[in-house]
């Protein structure tokens, strides 16, 4: 049951808390915070070193993820869902390197759309739903790329998009990859305090006061500078 708005709650969780090596999800509580501040899912669960695709040169800047694309996502339910995708779904580091803006972005919104309400996990949806990595990202994109309007033919391209291009890229990354973000998938769905007020896991909606694009953007673009600028600092 959705609880009624409210402005704060003493006891929010970050929306993006502390994680160990396991991938498990570390309840920090905390005063809701700025977005540079939060810590993602995905932290501490890729495998370093590994072989992938050689990137660009300017490949770890947001991932090629920019405040254009963002906006380019114009419907509200859309960027809810793809804030919602974030705490919902684990994509490692060394996999954004092997993925296009737009492929990332869909991840994310696939995840939001299909995890609320742990829909994911009821037995009809469930048997819909690939078991396997790479259809388990195909099954997300096709669930996200008619919501996304022109953000994908007008996001940067980092490798080619040519059809089975993805696949390919994904089919090399390391098994403990894979196994992290499939994983993280098939997990109960993850609320925010505007679905689930007393719940001590549920994570902080800025979106409390209406129904504001602009909010969403800003916290989506924020959190992929704070985890590109925490990878930086820990090379």
């Amino acid at each position: 049951m959705v609880k009624k708005r409210v402005d704060q709650h003493p006891n929010q969780l970050s929306l993006f808390p502390n994680t160990g090596d396991s991938g498990q999800t570390a309840a920090v509580i905390s005063q809701p915070i700025q977005p540079s501040e939060h810590e993602g899912l995905e932290e501490g669960v890729f495998e370093s070193g590994i072989s992938h695709p050689s990137t660009p040169h300017d490949a770890t800047k947001n991932w090629g993820i920019r405040r254009a694309d963002l906006n380019n996502l114009r419907e509200f339910q859309v960027l809810e869902d793809f804030f919602y995708g974030i705490p919902n779904l684990n994509i490692p580091d060394d996999m954004l390197d092997a993925l296009n803006p737009d492929e990332i972005m869909a991840k994310y919104i696939g995840a939001g759309i299909q995890k609320r309400h742990n829909r994911h996990l009821q037995s009809e949806e469930s048997q819909k739903i690939p078991k396997e990595f790479v259809g388990l990202c195909q099954y997300l994109d096709r669930l996200a790329y008619p919501m996304m309007g022109r953000t994908p033919q007008r996001a940067e391209k980092r490798f080619s998009n040519n059809s089975g291009a993805q696949m390919k890229r994904l089919h090399q990354l390391s098994d403990k990859i894979k196994q992290a973000f499939i994983g993280s998938f098939f997990q109960n769905y993850r609320p925010s305090n505007r679905e689930e007020l007393q719940n001590p896991n549920a994570f902080y909606d800025p979106n409390l006061d209406g129904k504001s694009r602009q909010i969403y953007r800003n916290w989506i673009f924020d959190y992929f500078c704070g985890r590109c600028q925490r990878r930086a600092g820990s090379n």
